[in-house]
């Protein structure tokens, strides 16, 4: 009886190229870095109502906007109170990486990082 092989050279060439593009894809979006100076971008109701510089911010200020209040130190951004009964937006925790964002959809406010180098990462057609 012939033994037989678990993997042929063909099976190796196709097997490969899938398992390194899956490490790839997995470990290269963690090595982006943010470009510039992360701002912490308040939207209440629809009007930019306050951008704070987070990277030369030294203690957490504190703000209220209607019944919802949102902290926003050099760690990061978040909500630490808000009247909805969810509390999805204070659950979000605290936002720190350029691309972040918590919404608060009932008291119409949304708190998001950006960096100076936000770029189009991607077009569809």
């Amino acid at each position: 009886m012939m033994k037989r092989k678990l993997f042929s050279k063909t099976d190796l060439f196709l097997i490969m190229p899938l398992l390194i593009a899956a490490i790839l894809a997995i470990f290269l979006p963690g090595l982006k870095k943010d470009g510039g100076a992360r701002r912490a971008v308040v939207v209440y109701r629809g009007e930019t109502v306050l951008e704070a510089d987070i990277d030369t911010m030294t203690e957490p200020e504190t703000h209220a906007f209607g019944s919802v209040t949102v902290e926003i130190g050099p760690e990061g951004a978040r909500f630490i109170s808000s009247p909805c009964p969810d509390q999805i937006c204070v659950k979000t925790g605290l936002l720190t990486k350029s691309g972040d964002t918590a919404a608060c959809v009932p008291e119409r406010i949304v708190v998001k990082i950006v960096s100076g180098t936000d770029a189009v990462d991607a077009v569809a057609y």
